[in-house]
């Protein structure tokens, strides 16, 4: 289905040093990403504490209980941050071995070091800047932050940043979109979008904007299936119209959504209006073309 090929490949260059791929030195590396390198000597020291010091062995199954996550994250291909949540077992025993081992000048050095470390880095992680702002100062680390959240759309901001962006614009073109139907056929259309990000968004702001009932083939949106929709009249947000054409006689690509701080693959979306079904019946008969897990 075309909106699986576009999410797969945006259709941008990669950077080098984005290392988002599978096997266990990429997830290792984008553990690095992830954590903050500066916080790598007191994960190192609370493995420590946890199997080499007396004073951890009582608390060593939260040792273990990292190990574990770590291979079996490792094994199974996953995200780099799922395994963040064990973090903070390491952190904790990591600043037992640094109260009682580190002389006291160790200690502050890499107190400040941390603490400055941890507000550089914080517009990567929280949305504290403005949109211009971090755009001409922190987006050479977006494919950083993809990176470290195991994303790999492009655009200005990451991913996690970047999908805060354009929901509410987006509503406001299928809006006008479902205005320029005649009554008769703006009773019967649904809207059908690619992928549950835009489905949820578009859901939300359906009582807003008075826009028709909103269906997706992404994701347990597939699984709610197409409902009352008919399909006789269909607008469709980021679907190809060469893809379309094979189910639809009459499919008129009516605007294009913009979005300058969204991920790419938000931005530039045909909004389409297809009638004159060519399918017998109603959109079930072809639902399960649409079906994209992913």
């Amino acid at each position: 289905m075309e909106c699986a090929a576009r999410l797969a490949n945006p259709g941008l260059s990669t950077p080098l040093w984005r290392i988002i791929g599978s096997g266990p030195v990429s997830f290792l590396l984008n553990q690095l990403l992830s954590i903050n390198i500066f916080n790598l000597p007191l994960i190192i020291a609370g493995l420590i504490f946890y199997f080499r010091s007396s004073a951890g062995k009582a608390y060593r199954a939260l040792g273990w209980a990292f190990i574990v996550l770590y291979l079996l994250f490792t094994i199974t291909n996953a995200k780099p941050y799922f395994l963040a949540p064990a973090y903070p077992f390491l952190l904790s025993g990591g600043a037992v071995i640094c109260e009682q081992a580190w002389r006291k000048w160790l200690k502050r050095t890499y107190v400040i070091a941390l603490s400055l470390s941890g507000l550089l880095f914080a517009p990567m992680a929280l949305p504290m800047l403005p949109p211009a702002t971090f755009e001409h100062t922190y987006s050479v680390l977006t494919a950083a932050g993809n990176g470290g959240a195991g994303q790999h759309s492009g655009g200005i901001f990451p991913q996690y940043l970047g999908d805060r962006f354009g929901w509410e614009e987006m509503a406001q073109t299928l809006a006008r979109a479902t205005q320029q139907l005649p009554a008769g056929q703006r009773a019967q259309a649904c809207i059908y979008a690619s992928n549950y990000g835009e489905a949820s968004a578009l859901t939300f702001y359906r009582a807003t904007y008075h826009l028709p009932p909103v269906i997706s083939g992404h994701n347990n949106y597939y699984l709610w299936g197409p409902g009352q929709c008919s399909g006789t009249v269909l607008i469709t947000i980021g679907e190809a119209p060469s893809f379309l054409q094979q189910e639809w006689s009459s499919v008129k690509t009516v605007d294009t959504y913009r979005c300058h701080y969204c991920i790419a693959a938000e931005d530039q979306l045909p909004v389409t209006i297809c009638t004159q079904p060519k399918f017998s019946g109603s959109l079930s008969h072809i639902w399960s073309r649409l079906k994209f897990f992913g």
